[in-house]
């Protein structure tokens, strides 16, 4: 970028946050002001947002401010997206597959039409593409949301009392295992594992690889141990605080630290082979 560029953030449906270097001498325009940009040749109409980070956007060019006769023709757009997803969605259904639009957006020159919709499988895009009306012109972009990614969308608060990770910092979603949780130590039931997307929490995969750091200095369940009061097998952890759970002969339970635990036995090393239990870190749901 040279001295003379200036930058803005624009939304534009369908596409989320995008940079716009604007030439020099054009005006700035402000937060909430409506704008025309080309995206892939084709002019979308966007609004200036100044809440979104100008790092590792994808770029648009900038056109200009939107004037009255854009403003016209957006919602003339607007009004139409709405009746060509309706009549789309009733075809579709109509044939039998699942779809569950959530919004559809022309482009500024009515030559392109965008659409959303969630889904839990993949659906046959020839297939809804087929049944498209004839009188609609426009070239079909179709774009599902997986269920993670439509949790982003709407937002919502987590059970740590924190809006969601996805719709704030989080950039990506990696594969999550729900052996981490056992891992963890959390109970194996839907109230506890899922997010507001019915999916495992991403949380749970934030601080695997400390649990995996601490459970390595810890036997595994079923080693015998020697502590200096008692001696048995181990048979559960308390990880972030490096307790270890012995049974003893008379059948009770102690809850003794790892450093005063003597093994009876070497216990076979590495995270993943010392507590099968444990997933790798390329590991899937």
């Amino acid at each position: 970028m040279t001295g003379l560029e200036q930058l803005c953030v624009v939304h534009v449906i369908g596409k989320g946050a995008l940079i716009c270097r604007l030439k020099a001498g054009t005006r700035v325009p402000g937060a909430g002001d409506a704008v025309i940009v080309a995206i892939d040749d084709c002019a979308e109409n966007g609004v200036v947002v100044d809440d979104a980070p100008a790092e590792h956007l994808p770029t648009a060019t900038f056109i200009r401010i939107a004037t009255e006769a854009d403003q016209s023709r957006i919602e003339a757009n607007r009004a139409a997206a709405k009746i060509d997803l309706g009549r789309i969605t009733e075809r579709v259904r109509a044939s039998g597959l699942s779809f569950k639009p959530l919004n559809a957006h022309y482009s500024l020159n009515h030559d392109r039409f965008a659409i959303q919709f969630g889904c839990d499988e993949e659906l046959d895009a020839k297939r809804v593409l087929a049944l498209i009306p004839v009188d609609i012109k426009a070239r079909i972009d179709l774009k599902p949301v997986w269920p993670r990614e439509l949790c982003a969308m709407i937002g919502g608060i987590g059970c740590c009392g924190r809006a969601y990770c996805c719709c704030t910092w989080q950039k990506e979603f990696v594969p999550i295992n729900i052996r981490m949780a056992k891992i963890q130590g959390i109970p194996l039931l839907p109230t506890s594992l899922n997010g507001g997307c019915e999916r495992i929490k991403c949380c749970l995969r934030f601080e695997y690889e400390q649990y995996c750091e601490a459970m390595d200095a810890l036997p595994p369940i079923g080693t015998d141990v020697h502590g200096p009061e008692v001696s048995g097998v181990v048979i559960g952890h308390d990880v972030l605080r490096g307790i270890v759970i012995v049974r003893s002969g008379d059948h009770q339970q102690h809850r003794i630290p790892v450093a005063q635990l003597r093994r009876a036995s070497t216990p076979r090393g590495g995270c993943a082979r010392a507590h099968p239990d444990r997933p790798g870190l390329g590991e899937k749901e």
